[in-house]
């Protein structure tokens, strides 16, 4: 059951993510983008293949349906779905996979989950914004495009879950 309930979850903000991505016009230092937290939500005993093809459907989706560069939210999402193991491991320990339990606030506390957020996000914006700006905006210009989008997607995120 509760695997059904986070199915629909997972639509549901996708969903959600495509309706922002067309029609909430943020100024261009902002990126708001919940991708990386449903990737890092996923439950540990999905193995890293699986949810990198959910990645990699959940990005192209994305692209596709958004006002967006066909291929750009797939080559920042890829690498967060790759590296979420790592994050989880470094954060919560081996016993988070070895009891193969889900991530939550409740379980886990708001500290450690916002440090995996904060990694996945800082990855996934990292290689979004420099693929998107390629070379075209200043290192300050996207240092704070980083930064205010890190902290607002973050936010959202932890409101979310």
């Amino acid at each position: 059951m509760r695997e059904g309930r986070y199915f629909i979850f997972f639509i549901i903000a996708v969903v959600l993510q495509i309706l922002a991505n067309n029609y909430l016009h943020l100024p261009s230092f902002i990126t708001i983008c919940i991708l990386p937290t449903l990737i890092t939500l996923i439950p540990s005993r999905v193995n890293t293949p699986y949810v990198l093809i959910i990645a990699f459907i959940t990005a192209f989706a994305t692209d596709f349906l958004a006002s967006g560069v066909l291929g750009l939210t797939i080559a920042a999402l890829l690498p967060v779905a790759l590296l979420r193991n790592a994050f989880l491991t470094a954060t919560l320990g081996k016993e988070a996979f070895s009891r193969q339990e889900e991530l939550s606030v409740e379980k886990h506390g708001l500290w450690r989950i916002s440090i995996i957020l904060i990694l996945s996000f800082l990855v996934y914006f990292s290689i979004f914004i420099w693929i998107d700006a390629a070379g075209t905006q200043s290192f300050l210009f996207n240092g704070l495009r980083l930064l205010c989008s890190l902290v607002s997607s973050s936010l959202i995120s932890l409101l979310i879950i």
